[in-house]
């Protein structure tokens, strides 16, 4: 018994053409439908042009006050490790590290000015003014050019207190870290006579050390409400 044909193996063949045509007839349907499904797209995108655009910024939007929180806090707890080692430290290191600690307590009173803005920007203003000046006392004292003998923790001691109203008039924050500011900047504010401070202290260090040192904290660990910040800053514009 001989090979057998590979056409009776394979089994009959179609008729000529059977296959052809559905495959033609799909290729014909899928090129036909084609250019429609793409004039819909472009349809979609000409009529939505913003869509993408939109949806990226808003998610930008809810980053903004989440971000500044957080870089403020990084630079909140930078002045407090700095502002420490200074004092622990002797010479000119000294000097160096207490310039950085003001240096980094200017990142924090600008980032705190937008935060804080969408309280008050007039009085976020003016707390800022508060911090800034406390900070050019501080550099010119580095430098031996201060001729106000003006201590630069008493502006500090303002600031904190401005800045404990902002919270305690925010929605974002916790009020007890508002509460926590104001009794801090009390305690900065006996710096301004050098017979009481130095009576009170070391006692009237702590509720800034203190109050500081939670907002700092909360802001690492937690940022703000972005939400409630976002409805604050709309019913303040």
């Amino acid at each position: 018994m001989g090979p057998r044909d590979p056409v009776e193996i394979a089994g009959p063949r179609p008729p000529s053409g059977v296959v052809g045509r559905p495959l033609n007839f799909t290729v014909r349907r899928l090129l036909a439908q084609g250019p429609r499904h793409g004039q819909r797209n472009s349809q979609f995108h000409a009529e939505n042009p913003r869509v993408g655009g939109h949806a990226m910024s808003e998610r930008t939007a809810e980053q903004s006050p989440q971000t500044k929180a957080r870089i403020a806090g990084v630079f909140y707890l930078l002045t407090i490790l700095t502002g420490a080692s200074g004092f622990i430290a002797g010479g000119p290191l000294r000097s160096v590290t207490l310039l950085g600690s003001t240096l980094c307590y200017v990142v924090v009173t600008v980032l705190f000015y937008g935060l804080f803005g969408a309280v008050s920007r007039s009085i976020s203003a003016v707390a800022a003014i508060f911090s800034l000046a406390g900070c050019a006392l501080s550099i010119l004292g580095f430098f031996q050019v201060d001729s106000t003998h003006t201590n630069p923790l008493v502006f500090f001691g303002c600031y904190c207190l401005v800045i404990g109203y902002l919270i305690l008039r925010s929605r974002f924050l916790p009020r007890v870290l508002g509460a926590l500011m104001a009794l801090g900047g009390l305690g900065w504010l006996t710096f301004v006579s050098s017979g009481l401070s130095t009576y009170l202290s070391p006692y009237n260090m702590l509720p800034g050390i203190l109050g500081e040192t939670a907002l700092t904290v909360w802001l690492l660990a937690a940022g703000v409400n972005v939400q409630r910040w976002k409805e604050q800053a709309r019913a303040a514009a």
